[in-house]
């Protein structure tokens, strides 16, 4: 929070992206929950650069502040500066539902155009809660990461996991099993919150252990387990069109994170 009506935001960009084809450089500005502008580094890849973010609202108003950093950049925070004759002041802690999102890349945001048109971004925003996004880029299903989640105290958890295992051609049988103790490992930790799971989505991707042997994991881990907690989410209302909405086969681009949003948003009370 502040009152002053020009704010720099003091940023490290630390080299330590060093995939060209992986690295999103766009941030972003709210201020009062409304977008403001967008940000990026014009250092090259692996370069240690420091720069600001000034922010000019062009009044003297106590307004909200919030940074959003790239997805897929290596930045630091480094403080905010403003004119001495005003004052920086805590946010008061945030409230509502909170969502924590379990994923791989697809959840990270990857090949939309940057955070603010991911499908969990948007989707928290069109429910009004809070978000976590614990998708990371090339994950594979790690039953601890069911652990995580459940540890961060959620109203309500995503799952949407296996583009990984089947890319890499993991056995279907591990896939299976390490899903399911995922979900096992939340049931232990938060046994009500409602956890709402989807299969691996649509892939043009052709490889030997066919992608719908991975499809049909996440139905028979749900039915098996029987948990009223579990919510199963139809992946074709996330990516009906694999050619429209996911031009290299796997990553959904801005449309297909829409897309997502409202299959999403469709399942989730």
């Amino acid at each position: 929070m502040s009152n002053a009506p020009s704010v720099s935001v003091r940023l490290r960009w630390n080299g330590l992206v060093t995939r060209t084809d992986a690295r999103n450089l766009i941030g972003h500005v709210f201020v009062d929950g409304v977008f403001v502008q967008d940000f990026q580094t014009l250092a090259e890849i692996n370069e240690v650069t420091t720069g600001a973010v000034v922010i000019n609202m062009g009044s003297s108003a106590n307004r909200l502040y919030e940074i959003i950093l790239p997805y897929a950049d290596g930045v630091e925070f480094g403080g905010v500066e403003v004119d001495p004759a005003y004052v920086v002041t805590a946010a008061a802690p945030r409230t509502g539902p909170l969502m924590v999102c379990l994923g791989d890349s697809i959840t990270q945001g990857f090949g939309g155009t940057d955070t603010r048109r991911s499908w969990p971004f948007l989707l928290a925003q069109a429910k009004g809660f809070r978000c976590i996004n614990l998708g990371y880029g090339g994950r594979q299903t790690v039953p601890s990461d069911g652990t995580a989640a459940a540890n961060l105290k959620p109203d309500r958890i995503t799952v949407l996991l296996g583009m990984n295992d089947f890319l890499g051609q993991r056995p279907v049988a591990d896939y299976k099993a390490d899903l399911k103790q995922l979900l096992m490992n939340i049931h232990v930790v938060a046994p009500t919150v409602p956890v709402y799971v989807a299969g691996v989505t649509l892939s043009t991707q052709v490889l030997p252990i066919p992608y719908a042997s991975y499809k049909a994991v996440a139905g028979q881990v749900i039915t098996e387990l029987g948990y009223t907690q579990l919510v199963g989410v139809d992946t074709a209302t996330l990516i009906p069109d694999g050619l429209k909405l996911t031009p290299d086969g796997v990553h959904p681009n801005d449309a297909g994170e829409a897309n997502m949003v409202a299959g999403w948003a469709a399942a989730i009370s």
